[in-house]
């Protein structure tokens, strides 16, 4: 609202770029405590609801990939010559070529469901990624969007307001401490920081998935589905 924008300025962090609103008329030391703590809870917290989504949708991949892989296997079994359950012997050139495109759809769905599933799990890969960097954030800085650091720390008594202008934007980054080794058990923190905006890929659903779910929807009142 104008009147938020008018007393607080925006802070960028956390994976839906979305500013946040803190307030300068405070002195720097407070400022960067409340940031640093509501920052890493937020970025955390988001981070581990996007996990959880991905693994709810790798589990209904499966699910339906197990349920097509089985309507594959009825298929070409009723489709086999000589199979007691076989009516290829007796059926058209016609139906078999239609039962012959019905498997091939089902394996390209499968397919499908598969490179989603795979989608999924380099989201979480990138999920633990990010949660890792996070937990090694040893010290939270604001910068400029340009990446320049604001010299908050520097003044630590002083009022914030005098290095953040009202309604500037501004993004919270980190310097990681990198984890203690053997060779180093208390490794320097990080001379250079990184921005605390993650980025996350994009999961994409093909047309064969979506009408699938649509008829599994339609077929069983919605009580299928896969989330992306």
């Amino acid at each position: 609202s104008s009147v938020l924008q008018a007393m607080f300025f925006e802070c960028l962090y956390g994976l839906d770029n979305k500013p946040k609103y803190f307030s300068a008329n405070c002195s720097c030391a407070v400022l960067l405590d409340h940031v640093a703590e509501r920052a890493q809870r937020e970025v955390k917290e988001a981070l581990e609801r996007r996990k959880v989504a991905s693994q709810k949708a790798v589990s209904a991949l499966l699910r339906t990939h197990a349920a097509q892989e089985h309507a594959r296997k009825r298929l070409q079994d009723a489709n086999r010559p000589g199979s007691s359950a076989s009516t290829a012997e007796k059926a058209s050139a016609e139906e078999q070529q239609e039962k012959e495109a019905q498997i091939q759809k089902i394996s390209q769905l499968m397919d499908a469901l598969q490179e989603e599933q795979r989608q999924h799990e380099e989201v979480k890969q990138q999920v633990d990624e990010h949660i890792q960097l996070l937990s090694s954030i040893a010290k939270v800085v604001l910068a400029l969007e340009d990446s320049t650091v604001l010299p908050l720390e520097e003044r630590p008594s002083r009022k914030a307001a005098e290095w953040i202008p009202l309604r500037s934007t501004v993004q919270v980054m980190g310097y990681p401490k990198p984890a203690p080794t053997e060779d180093d058990p208390d490794p320097p923190v990080a001379s250079e920081p990184v921005s605390m905006l993650f980025t996350l890929a994009e999961v994409e659903r093909s047309e064969l998935v979506t009408e699938l779910l649509g008829e599994l929807s339609k077929t069983k009142g919605g009580a299928t589905r896969t989330p992306r």
